[in-house]
């Protein structure tokens, strides 16, 4: 994950949690110390206390959630979508309007998009 890319999850939190829930496992998360993290909710059971602990943390959304598509950065993005990968580049378009292009990784172009979607200010140099 590039700096670009955090800096839009954490602008991104507030848009996040309406589709969040629970934890579960294999949710990944930046601490505050900026280490990353997976969750293995099995744990809660033994030590309670650590679910608590996440919540200080950053949730960094799968790009493409298979098993809750509403829970992954593509099943977020509202629109007909249609993703292209050149060699350089990706760009991504919804409802064949919103283009967002100039992006290094697929995850990019959608977190720009949701920024865009979203009205959030993505903290994100402009490329």
């Amino acid at each position: 994950m590039t700096d670009n890319e955090l800096k839009m999850h954490i602008a991104l939190q507030p848009f996040y949690l309406k589709f969040k829930g629970e934890w579960q496992t294999g949710d990944k998360v930046v601490d505050p110390e900026n280490d990353v993290y997976f969750v293995d909710t099995s744990v809660f059971s033994i030590f309670p206390s650590l679910k608590d602990s996440y919540d200080d943390c950053i949730w960094i959304p799968r790009t493409i959630d298979t098993e809750n598509p509403e829970r992954g950065l593509w099943g977020m993005l509202k629109g007909i979508k249609e993703l292209y990968v050149f060699g350089d580049r990706c760009e991504l378009t919804v409802d064949r309007g919103l283009i967002i292009s100039k992006c290094t990784t697929p995850t990019e172009a959608i977190l720009k998009t949701l920024c865009e979607q979203e009205g959030v200010e993505n903290g994100a140099s402009r490329s």
